[in-house]
């Protein structure tokens, strides 16, 4: 059968199968992400309600601080009767054993000092996304920089809390540079949370490349696990990583993350995520990692991240790709749009072939986790007061009593001005109810 043959034949199996109907992506980012993502997320959720989706997750690295403006947006909407789901999330820095990173770096620090190699930079830089470093820092020779990506969003406002507090932690615990938090930490916190392994920077990618250590990142392709040798020997390290994640959020909380653009990388991470899901029953979804509000900001976007600290140094950093030869469109897509980004990898790589139905159900596996699973959550914005009232005196006759105190105490209490602005003041309060912050 000659080539397009084959093509002909894939294409018929292809087009025989119910394609999705329904998708929500759980791993998005927003300006939020500096120097990586574009827009605020009201842009984003306005581009997903005019592209046919109900729902949406803001992920932002290493940081929750665009969740109140998405919250604020999407409450908006719902007062106006939208029907919209808003997730909250976080696109975690992560390392497997902070205490091990520590110890790494305590000995880097020591003997800097001892060569005399300049100053201390613990605290040096801030949180600004570099995908190539990123991608670059799995040599474990370079453990400071060594990070990787994962994707958690909360489903409950127990988990809410847990993602804030795992935020603090991870500046606190795990900064250099960028935030780091592991799986002792993650555990810790795990309640209320699901777990995604992210993008080609996530770490089942950072253990498959490793089989690869010479192999440079574009040339990271799928059929460098066509031998059976090589692919045992990964998936083994990737069943490991499951039980991990198991063990620190549990079997139901924990999914395996395809992405679906034209990078070789990311085809060879979805190739092995195919196999582990077959071979462990960690389920799968699909997510679209966006970081603009629609196709058309994709130059901006491009634009914006040569502006990021070093870049402008680099050698042909003014150069934009063109559209065409962009290895991924980093926006919202609905199901049919994903589904086409399916089509085309299974084209292209004969590994998809069989996992149709697999990857089709993985597509609308994240809108019926949102509608289902996830729980309508923000954090209690009412004001927390301890309330004085008692059986034989409220708390607004507390009130008064301290304050007549104070009048005779001062001198005050036969001062006509003083009592009528007294009256005054208490009145408002009662009216307010403002009586149990005036005695807290």
């Amino acid at each position: 059968m000659t080539l397009s043959g084959y093509n002909c034949t894939m294409e018929n199996i292809f087009n025989k199968i119910r394609p999705p109907n329904r998708y929500v992506s759980l791993h998005n980012h927003s300006t939020f992400s500096p120097f990586d993502g574009l827009g605020e997320p009201k842009e984003h959720i306005d581009f997903v309600l005019s592209n046919e989706m109900d729902a949406w997750a803001l992920t932002d690295h290493g940081n929750g601080n665009g969740l109140a403006h998405a919250h604020a947006h999407a409450k908006r909407l719902k007062s106006k009767g939208q029907n919209f789901r808003q997730v909250y999330g976080v696109e975690f820095y992560f390392v497997p054993d902070l205490d091990d990173w520590r110890a790494q770096y305590k000995a880097y620090q020591e003997e800097k000092k001892q060569s005399g190699g300049g100053k201390d930079d613990s605290d040096a830089g801030h949180v600004v996304e570099d995908a190539d470093e990123t991608r670059s820092k799995r040599s474990a020779s370079d453990v400071l920089r060594k990070r990787f990506h994962l994707a958690v969003t909360a489903y409950n406002h127990k988990g809410l809390q847990n993602l804030f507090t795992l935020v603090k932690k991870s500046f606190k615990f795990g900064f250099y540079r960028f935030p780091r938090i592991d799986f002792k930490m993650l555990k810790e916190h795990s309640e209320g949370l699901t777990v995604t392994t992210a993008c080609v920077g996530g770490y089942p990618s950072g253990l498959i490349y490793q089989s690869f250590p010479d192999v440079g990142f574009l040339d990271l392709k799928p059929d460098l696990v066509d031998d059976p040798t090589v692919l045992n020997e990964i998936m083994g390290r990737l069943e490991n990583c499951v039980d991990r994640f198991v063990d620190a959020v549990g079997r139901d909380n924990f999914f395996l993350e395809l992405q679906m653009n034209k990078m070789n990388a990311q085809n060879l991470t979805n190739r092995c995520l195919i196999d582990l899901s077959k071979k462990t029953d960690i389920p799968l979804v699909v997510t679209s990692d966006a970081h603009y509000p629609g196709p058309k900001y994709w130059e901006a976007r491009e634009l914006y991240r040569k502006l990021r600290p070093g870049m402008l140094d680099k050698e042909g950093a003014n150069m934009l790709p063109a559209h065409d030869e962009l290895q991924c469109e980093l926006y919202p897509k609905n199901a049919a749009e994903m589904w086409e980004e399916y089509r085309r990898q299974y084209t292209e790589y004969d590994f998809y072939r069989g996992s149709e139905e697999l990857v089709r159900d993985a597509i609308e596996r994240t809108h019926d986790m949102v509608w289902q699973k996830y729980d309508e959550v923000w954090f209690d914005q009412s004001v927390k007061l301890p309330s004085f009232d008692r059986p034989e005196k409220s708390a607004f006759n507390q009130l008064v009593e301290l304050v007549k105190e104070g009048l005779q105490r001062e001198g005050l209490a036969d001062n006509d001005e003083y009592l009528q602005r007294t009256y005054m003041e208490l009145s408002d309060i009662k009216f307010l109810g403002f009586e149990n912050y005036f005695l807290t």
